[in-house]
């Protein structure tokens, strides 16, 4: 799954094993994980999702959403 993190960065999260995993992906194509993004294990895609639009918000200033990019 892609998704646009407040116009800022664009982060792909894939499914590893029982949990996920989140990676940056820069202008150039490469990734790098995002290690301090925790996800409780056995959560749900539709869970997945609003946990990490709950770790964003923290860091987004109102007004800003993250955006599903699939």
């Amino acid at each position: 799954m892609r998704f646009d993190v407040y116009g800022q960065m664009i982060v792909v999260i894939e499914a590893a094993g029982d949990g996920w995993r989140a990676w940056r992906v820069g202008g150039d194509g490469k990734r790098t994980e995002l290690r301090d993004i925790p996800f409780p294990v056995g959560l749900s895609e539709e869970a997945m999702e609003r946990h990490l639009e709950d770790v964003f918000h923290e860091h987004g200033t109102p007004g800003r959403h993250l955006r599903r990019l699939d």
